[in-house]
């Protein structure tokens, strides 16, 4: 999905994207072994995964990202990101975009938790963490809604990720299996 030439809102979006337009509920029931994978998959729908997951991603794109705790208007411990695009810090919270988009009665399908400053971000979060940053500005919804126009053209990258993992516990299991014990 990522491209050499992208820059690094390109590669936010991509990787934000991926994650979130990912078929999850397909890989859980095409998931017919009972093992630590299938809690990793079945427990991705909390806040904290989202944002650990997308930190991983972005962190392995060396990308400056933060996950940072706070609460919702309820009370609600809750989970987001922060991320650094060119020298600014945003705030993300890609669990509730995700809650948002998978509702069917929630009829628009761009990303409302996305890249705001804290003016937007926080009418509906509060902070409960001291390690975060001061996120002064938006990126302008029209940059970023070209980039969410055909959500139907995105591809099952979380798929692809989570049936490469189940590969390597395949393989490792089969490996192990033919490996004679060790010697006393």
């Amino acid at each position: 999905v990522l491209d050499s030439e992208d820059n690094e809102l390109e590669k936010v979006i991509k990787v934000y994207k991926a994650i979130l337009f990912s078929d999850k509920k397909e890989i859980i029931e095409n998931n017919n072994q009972k093992s630590k994978l299938n809690n990793i998959i079945n427990n991705i729908y909390t806040d904290f995964n989202y944002a650990e997951l997308f930190a991983n991603c972005l962190a392995c794109l060396n990308i400056n990202i933060k996950t940072i705790k706070g609460i919702d208007n309820e009370g609600k411990n809750r989970f987001w990101n922060q991320v650094k695009i060119y020298e600014n810090w945003y705030n993300i919270d890609l669990f509730l975009d995700a809650k948002n988009l998978n509702n069917k009665k929630h009829t628009d399908k761009k990303p409302k938790y996305f890249l705001l400053n804290n003016k937007d971000f926080y009418k509906d979060h509060k902070l409960k963490s001291t390690n975060y940053e001061h996120c002064v500005f938006n990126i302008d919804k029209n940059i970023i809604n070209k980039y969410f126009k055909d959500n139907k053209s995105n591809f099952n990258l979380f798929g692809v990720l989570i049936k490469r993992i189940k590969q390597i516990f395949l393989f490792n299991t089969k490996k192990t299996e033919a490996l004679p014990e060790p010697d006393n």
